[in-house]
């Protein structure tokens, strides 16, 4: 399978165990030494910073699902470049506790070893996730 091609199933693959909460699988998918950053400031959204390794980022990523659900989400654009990629796309965020919701542009960058995921860089419009929480800006 050529290269982009492939590139683009793994980000399939992620997306789908990244919505299922599918820790397993993307603990697969995942090298030992992952990072994954969610831009923003911390003071607006208590999950941005960098988290190395799986099990920090499985649970940043877990502490999302529990504040938010994720839906319609549409990845918009991909750009494929050796082993990164960039990736547009955008989700709508429903904050469990006030109901608020809102379709959330954002932008991915990814780097792969292989076939596994050593990074990504989330982001995303971190103020308007801290409205739908409900918390002071």
């Amino acid at each position: 399978m050529a290269r982009r091609a492939r590139m683009i199933s793994l980000l399939d693959e992620l997306v789908a165990a990244r919505s299922r909460r599918d820790f397993a699988e993307l603990d697969r998918l995942m090298c030992d030494d992952v990072t994954y950053q969610l831009s923003g400031q911390r003071r607006l959204l208590p999950y941005a910073g960098i988290f190395e390794g799986k099990a920090a980022v499985r649970q940043a990523l877990d502490a999302l699902h529990v504040e938010f659900v994720f839906s319609d989400l549409c990845v918009e654009d991909v750009i494929v470049d050796r082993d990164a990629m960039a990736v547009r796309w955008s989700a709508r965020w429903t904050d469990r506790g006030t109901g608020e919701s809102a379709l959330l542009p954002a932008f991915a960058h990814l780097t792969f070893a292989g076939e596994r995921l050593q990074g990504c860089a989330d982001f995303v419009d971190t103020a308007a996730a801290a409205k739908l929480a409900g918390w002071p800006s």
